[in-house]
């Protein structure tokens, strides 16, 4: 299944029924992911922002021109390098 970002994270907000402080959202991960996707999406056409995902269900967020790959965490202790 194909992720879907919004290029107004306004919007998504008002989807998710949600306007919280980001201290206190429990989509934190999934909102900084959008935010990501945005900077990117200003940067690079978007057949350039792809993403990796294997049978094992372990995935890259973003492949930028299929040359950088970036993992995209709200904390830094979310990271499993090993995973990877």
């Amino acid at each position: 299944m194909p992720k879907i970002y919004f290029t107004d994270l306004g919007l998504r907000n008002f989807f998710a029924k949600n306007f919280e402080p980001i201290a206190l959202r429990t989509d934190k991960g999934n909102l900084f992911e959008n935010f990501v996707f945005r900077r990117f999406y200003d940067k690079y056409d978007e057949m350039d922002i792809q993403f990796w995902l294997t049978q094992k269900k372990h995935e890259v967020d973003f492949i930028i021109n299929r040359q950088k790959a970036y993992e995209v965490k709200f904390s830094e202790n979310q990271f499993n390098p090993k995973k990877y």
